[in-house]
């Protein structure tokens, strides 16, 4: 009895291990079938992947922008901490082109120091301008009548040297009297020669004392250039005429990273779609684009105007889980028309849908 039972107990294990073979087979044959057709499938070109066909339309996410871009305004670069100390606009605020934001710390030393430079320069043009005009009427008059002076006392002194030689002559006049009176003639034409060449010397313009003059406006032009630099650089002013959208710093806080405001022009609007980079032949210049806005069904139509230069990582992320969040994109700019560019005016950065096909 007992070698009845432990037959059948062989014969019921042979029974599974023929089985489990067999399935093991069957597993291995389907393997390698499955990897010889994956292999077919990996050697086939890319062409033999069917295209869709022309004219589909090309879907992707995207995020409103301004065409002039948002503009971070900030200080320039300096060796210390700079603070904010006045500001003139508000969030919303319309400005204008050079028209002035705030100032920094320095702003009053800087001005300070323009309008000295200023004052420098215009004395430096006023010293150039008395110099080539030469000396005063006043002057020259004063000089002519010293020459006309000495002129008539040489003439004196000749007239009483020809009196004292007769004199001489006639055994009258002494020998010393005589000499008295040439020496008084020696002075007299010394004198007139000495006050012509002073009237020469009063109407005389140097040319030397012009360029020298020219020298110290051309240096005084110079300080009044650096100083108005130096005073640009402690004002925040407009690059262009737009909207404050945010105001990062007030007044008396120290500027961080994140500048002190942003700044741009909505009066057009684009919407930078992130093409995937497969989808890229498929877009065009000139085509159209609707966006679609969340939260809604509401569509905004645009056209595309430009396409980007670099293959890049995406920046807007869909949330939706099984979306590929390391493919690479192309930014497609899209503009969006005129009601569209209102309806889009005050969100900036906004994260939307795009379809664009013809």
């Amino acid at each position: 009895m007992r070698s009845e039972v432990s037959k059948d107990r062989v014969q019921r294990r042979w029974w599974w291990l023929g089985g489990g073979l067999l399935a093991g087979v069957s597993l291995l044959a389907s393997g390698l079938a499955v990897a010889r057709h994956l292999a077919v499938v990996r050697a086939e070109p890319i062409s033999a992947v069917p295209a869709r066909q022309a004219g589909a339309y090309v879907g992707c996410m995207g995020r409103v922008e301004p065409a002039s871009r948002v503009r971070r305004l900030a200080p320039p670069e300096s060796q210390g901490p700079v603070t904010l100390t006045g500001l003139t606009v508000s969030e919303g605020d319309h400005v204008e082109r050079e028209q002035l934001l705030g100032w920094f710390s320095g702003r009053e030393v800087r001005t300070a120091e323009l309008r000295q430079a200023e004052a420098q320069l215009g004395r430096s043009e006023a010293t150039l301008a008395q110099v080539e005009a030469g000396a005063k009427a006043g002057d020259v008059s004063a000089a002519e009548a010293r020459v006309a002076r000495q002129r008539a006392a040489e003439a004196n002194a000749h007239v009483e040297l020809d009196r004292v030689v007769k004199l001489s002559t006639e055994k009258i006049a002494a020998a010393t009297e005589l000499d008295s009176r040439r020496t008084t003639l020696a002075v007299a034409e010394a004198e007139r020669r000495a006050a012509e060449q002073e009237l020469a010397s009063v109407g005389e313009v140097r040319r030397v004392d012009v360029t020298v003059a020219q020298a110290d406006v051309v240096q005084a032009r110079a300080a009044v250039q650096r100083a108005g630099a130096e005073l640009a650089l402690a004002e925040l002013r407009a690059p262009m005429g737009g909207t404050v959208l945010t105001i990062s710093t007030w007044p008396g806080e120290r500027i961080d990273e994140h500048g002190v405001l942003d700044l741009a022009d909505l009066g057009e609007m684009h919407v930078v779609a992130e093409v995937y980079e497969t989808d890229v032949p498929r877009v065009r210049i000139g085509q159209p684009a609707e966006v679609i806005l969340p939260g809604g069904d509401e569509r905004l139509h645009g056209e595309v105007i430009a396409m980007g230069w670099q293959v890049r990582k995406r920046e807007v992320i869909n949330t939706d889980p099984v979306d590929e969040i390391d493919s690479r994109v192309v930014e497609a700019r899209i503009r969006i028309d005129a009601a569209g560019a209102a309806r889009l005016a005050r969100f900036s950065h906004m994260r939307v849908q795009v379809v664009i096909g013809d």
